[in-house]
C-alpha cells in the first residue's frame, strides 16, 4: 500500500465500511486489510472517508437497499457505457463496480458539501 500511495499520490481514500454478515472469517480478513490501509494512509497523511453500504447504494441508485445488480445498472447509467470486465468474469466486474460505487459516493458526498 505504501508503494501504491507513493506512486499514485492520492489526495484521499474512500472505503466501504465493514458490514458484518454471517461470514466472520471474511469480515476478519477485510478488517485486517483495511487496518493496513488505515496505517499506510496515516503514515502518508492521506485522509480516509468511510461510507456505509446503504449510503453508497442510496447515493448511486437512489435506493439504500438496492442489490448489486441495481447498483451496477445505475453505474452503467452514470458512466453512459456498458461497463464490462475485460476478463469477462463476474467477480472482476463485481469488485470493479463496488470500487466505482464507493468512489462515486465520495464524489457525490464532497459535491454536496461545496
Amino acid at each position: 500500500m505504501s508503494s501504491l500511495f507513493k506512486k499514485y499520490q492520492p489526495d484521499v481514500i474512500a472505503l466501504e465500511k465493514i458490514f458484518f454478515a454471517s461470514n466472520a472469517k471474511t469480515a476478519i480478513s477485510v478488517g485486517q486489510a483495511q487496518g493496513v490501509m488505515f496505517y499506510c494512509a496515516a503514515r502518508a497523511n492521506i485522509r480516509i472517508f468511510e461510507y456505509a453500504p446503504p449510503t453508497i447504494k442510496k447515493l448511486i441508485s437512489g435506493n439504500g437497499r438496492a442489490d448489486k445488480k441495481e447498483v451496477q445498472q445505475s453505474l452503467r447509467k452514470i458512466f453512459g457505457a456498458k461497463l464490462r470486465s475485460q476478463a469477462k468474469k463476474r467477480t472482476h466486474f463485481d469488485n470493479a463496480a463496488d470500487a466505482l460505487a464507493v468512489a462515486m459516493c465520495h464524489i457525490y458526498h464532497i459535491s454536496e458539501r461545496t
